[in-house]
């Protein structure tokens, strides 16, 4: 199983690169990393630019369509790994649990793609997928239709609504939150 740490957005809402920004001393990518570090040794970070996180030891591989959002570093995952499952993991997600992946994790018997819903909201930027998608990923790309929900009708994929009572919904709100504005940001580290 590979986590896949998603850094290839151009931030353009919050204005720099949200990877970097600190959160709790570090930066949030950093913070993204240590969560995959409690789910698998195997994690990659998918980046146009990888010049921009020296302090990073993962592996660190470009996307092989640039410019076509998270499900081309999705196929860029897939294409460099003969792994079968792989975790998304956004890297404006400064609190993401590892409690919740595993729970998606213990869900993957017989489906291609794990999807949490929370708060009637699918999740596919934290979902789980299995290399059975790869060539339909590929036509999507090719094809220029760029919405991971249009892999869900294609492929087996189970929806998690109801989450293990042992994890808290405030963990669950902050493993759901992702920082695009400014003002997002602030208010988180303020908190």
């Amino acid at each position: 199983m590979q986590c896949v740490v998603l850094a290839g957005g151009q931030s353009r809402r919050m204005g720099s690169n949200k990877a970097l920004l600190p959160v709790k001393g570090e930066p949030m990518i950093q913070r993204v990393i240590h969560t995959c570090q409690r789910l698998s040794n195997k994690i990659v970070v998918v980046s146009n630019d990888p010049n921009t996180y020296p302090f990073i030891k993962q592996k660190i591989i470009p996307d092989r369509y640039p410019n076509k959002g998270p499900l081309a570093g999705l196929e860029s995952a897939m294409y460099h790994s003969d792994d079968d499952w792989f975790i998304l993991a956004p890297c404006d997600s400064p609190s993401l649990s590892h409690k919740v992946f595993k729970q998606l994790i213990s869900k993957n018997s017989g489906s291609d793609i794990v999807i949490p819903v929370f708060n009637g909201k699918e999740q596919p930027l934290h979902g789980l997928y299995h290399r059975n998608c790869y060539e339909t990923i590929k036509s999507q790309l090719e094809n220029d239709l760029l919405r991971m929900r249009d892999l869900f009708d294609k492929h087996n994929t189970t929806f998690i609504n109801q989450f293990d009572p042992s994890i808290p919904n405030q963990v669950l709100e902050n493993h759901f939150t992702n920082l695009n504005h400014p003002e997002e940001y602030e208010n988180w580290v303020n908190r």
